[in-house]
């Protein structure tokens, strides 16, 4: 995503702002380049966490701003309800029956199937990680006052899976701000 695009779900001063937050948690580029070698790194920061909207976070690819994140809350890691432990891990392409191809997130503990995908509210997630433009409050059948979601979901997904197309596998580091 394009420094452009992410500043439609965020203005300048509060993007600036993530960055630095971003960056104090997670480190620099170059700093994680030391760790990993060549391998890319997708690092989610989750920044709000309820059991009514679901778990969101900000994404940044090898350090810098990409997306927003909308995960199952936290639910004592049970299958198909909750997100999964903050930790580090192992993304893998991987071609789902319902998205194509994507990343698979591969020895999370008592887990297995979590994916990198499509979907507007947290309904829409059995536990996998969800990848939008921007938080909004959303209307569809389901909820016709709206509730809070992620917007743009297809798209973002699309150019999350341009960003890694040269990559069979990328690190996953999640951390908690909450």
């Amino acid at each position: 995503m394009e420094k452009g695009d992410f500043a439609m779900a965020i203005s300048p001063g509060p993007l600036n702002s993530i960055k630095k937050g971003l960056q104090a948690v997670f480190g620099t580029r170059k700093e994680d380049a030391k760790k990993m070698g060549s391998m890319p790194i997708v690092q989610i920061i989750r920044i709000d966490n309820t059991i009514a909207d679901g778990c969101f976070g900000a994404l940044t690819l090898n350090g810098r701003a990409f997306c927003l994140t909308l995960e199952r809350p936290w639910m004592n890691n049970r299958a198909n309800v909750s997100c999964i432990h903050a930790g580090t891990y192992l993304m893998k392409k991987v071609k789902s029956h319902d998205f194509g191809i994507t990343y698979e997130v591969i020895d999370v503990e008592s887990r297995d199937g979590i994916l990198f995908h499509w979907g507007n509210w947290v309904s829409d997630t059995k536990g996998c990680i969800l990848v939008g433009e921007s938080y909004a409050s959303l209307q569809g059948t389901n909820y016709p006052l709206g509730k809070r979601g992620i917007t743009n979901s297809l798209n973002t997904h699309k150019k999350f899976m341009t960003a890694l197309s040269g990559s069979e596998t990328c690190q996953l580091i999640i951390k908690e701000a909450i």
